[in-house]
């Protein structure tokens, strides 16, 4: 008489588990099932530490793709619970629908069900408990972990770059992980966004970190691994958990390594550059403001919206900025703003040339950018400090093999790769002292009243003069961002783009007009500032309170 042939398959959703006799008890309640009914155990698949909520378990994926092959003769599956077997109903119809027609039934020991309609409609209840009893674990963990982000601990093993996960004593006496700084990859950071802020791209800046040997964690940077230091809130002293499907994340305070100013300005650089986020961003625009227009109300950017009548020469007669979520998707996506491009445009210049860059202002921007360049420099010294105390470390290990060299030769073979590497770290921490320079001090002619006065005329100039061409070429230099909430205009400035202009000497405005005919503006930055990238000492300008429209 031939015996029908099975499988046994056993899984368990944490490595804790595993380690468990749970295995071991769902294996022998199998074994004693299969002996009573008469069936053949010929295989046992165990999964230890892997979720039900997927099929992405190496030991399922291998026991399904045996039982659906053409020579497979097994055709019973046994598991102790429909939920060792997946906690997905539609993951769990299908393969068992698969598994169904290869002539392959799956059997729970502690759920038998009737092979007809009844069993099928039992099993399709059983699964849907599965599912639902999965849901609520994941709710009650996710509340219990939320609860620990609160209380100032870590969830996980990986702690954000620029941390380590460190072990205290919590409640009860229970070992909790916690984030704590980790010197070495906090110096890493820092260089991060002092290079991307100071006008690098990502692929640069991973670049140039292979460039000094330095390594994330093992592996050689990549543009998405910067991308992500740069992205990481915990940076600024603020790690947050969860967010996901639409929960609102949890935050606990950390070591900040960063300012938040100086994360704002790269997250702003980011969004510039980023060709998803700032398509509409571009100063081809025809339209004076067009692509520094933000919606203060879901962030999107602003662009043209036209009505349907024309002028004698065909042209939109009326002519507005809105919203461009309102204006793609409607508002249930963004209420919107509609505002006419003649009011709007005229507001923002009379703002600008009129109230932003006065003088009181403009000295207000120096000293703060000269802040900016001293807390930066302070950063250099100490880093280069600690660079120079590597590098004397090494020639003097690179001293000590040549000495061991001349004394024994028997160590001349076998340090030969070790010397070989200690000289390449030494030549890459020589490189960095290169780059780790003072930046130069900020030109004292700057303050001179006349030195303003002639930055504000020339500004006055260029946007009251009617060359739009000329305008837009300074709004471009002088303003990040105009956020628009309703009413209310915010005039985001760039620090750079104002230092330079006020640093530019000799040039009339004549002559910037007649280039702006001739084609786009080019803007001639010969002095000191532009030659150091003025950018790597930019810090936030504050912004300016707009004209109420």
């Amino acid at each position: 008489m031939a015996t029908t042939k099975a499988v046994a398959y056993a899984r368990v959703s944490t490595t804790e588990q595993a380690q468990g006799m749970s295995l071991d008890a769902q294996l022998r309640a199998i074994r004693a099932y299969a002996a009573q009914r008469g069936l053949s155990l010929v295989g046992e698949y165990i999964d230890p530490g892997s979720t039900g909520t997927s099929d992405d378990r190496p030991e399922f994926r291998r026991m399904v793709e045996s039982l659906l092959s053409p020579s497979n003769d097994v055709s019973v599956l046994v598991v102790l619970h429909t939920s060792r077997f997946m906690r997905d109903v539609e993951l769990a119809r299908r393969y068992k629908r698969a598994l169904r027609q290869r002539g392959v039934r799956v059997l729970a020991v502690q759920q038998e069900v009737a092979d007809d309609a009844n069993g099928e409609l039992m099993e399709g209840i059983y699964e849907l408990f599965d599912q639902h009893e999965s849901r609520i674990i994941g709710m009650r963990c996710r509340a219990g972990m939320k609860e620990n982000v609160r209380r100032g601990f870590f969830n996980g093993s990986f702690a954000p770059f620029g941390f380590k996960v460190i072990k205290v004593d919590g409640p009860g006496g229970r070992r909790k992980s916690k984030l704590a700084a980790d010197d070495v990859e906090r110096r890493v950071v820092r260089d991060i966004f002092e290079r991307y802020v100071g006008g690098n791209g990502a692929e640069t800046v991973a670049r140039e970190l292979n460039q000094q040997a330095s390594l994330y964690r093992g592996k050689r940077w990549t543009r998405d691994l910067v991308l992500r230091v740069l992205d990481d809130r915990a940076v600024m002293g603020r790690y947050e958990w969860g967010g996901k499907s639409g929960e609102a994340p949890v935050s606990t305070v950390v070591p900040p390594i960063i300012s938040e100013d100086t994360f704002d300005v790269a997250q702003r650089i980011r969004r510039r550059r980023d060709p998803l986020q700032g398509a509409s961003r571009t100063r081809t625009s025809t339209q004076l403001l067009g692509g520094l227009l933000v919606c203060g109300k879901c962030g999107a950017r602003y662009q043209l919206e036209t009505s349907g009548k024309r002028d004698g020469k065909g042209a939109p007669k009326y002519r507005y900025y809105n919203c461009r979520a309102f204006c793609r998707s409607g508002r249930e996506v963004c209420p919107g703003y509609r505002i006419r491009t003649r009011t709007l445009d005229s507001a923002v210049l009379r703002h600008l040339s009129d109230e932003l860059f006065t003088e009181g202002r403009c000295r207000a921007l120096l000293d703060a950018t000269i802040a900016g360049q001293t807390e930066l420099n302070r950063e250099r010294v100490v880093r280069r400090h600690a660079v120079e105390a590597e590098v004397a470390e090494i020639e003097d290990r690179i001293q000590r093999w040549c000495n061991a060299f001349e004394t024994g030769g028997e160590l001349a073979d076998l340090g030969v790769d070790r010397l070989r590497d200690l000289r390449e770290q030494q030549a890459a921490l020589r490189r960095v002292l290169e780059k780790v320079q003072p930046l130069p001090p900020m030109p004292p002619f700057l303050y001179k009243p006349a030195v303003v006065k002639r930055f504000q005329e020339r500004v006055r100039a260029a946007l009251d003069g009617g060359d739009q061409k000329l305008a837009r070429a300074y709004l471009g230099r002088l303003v990040e961002s105009i956020t628009i909430t309703d009413g209310d205009v915010l005039v985001q400035g760039k620090v750079g783009g104002t230092i330079e202009l006020m640093a530019e000497r000799g040039k009339s405005l004549v002559t910037e007009r007649a280039r702006s005919r001739k084609r786009k503006v080019r803007t001639h930055v010969v002095h000191w500032y532009a030659r150091q990238d003025s950018r790597r000492v930019m810090r936030a300008m504050p912004a300016s309170g707009g004209p109420r429209l």
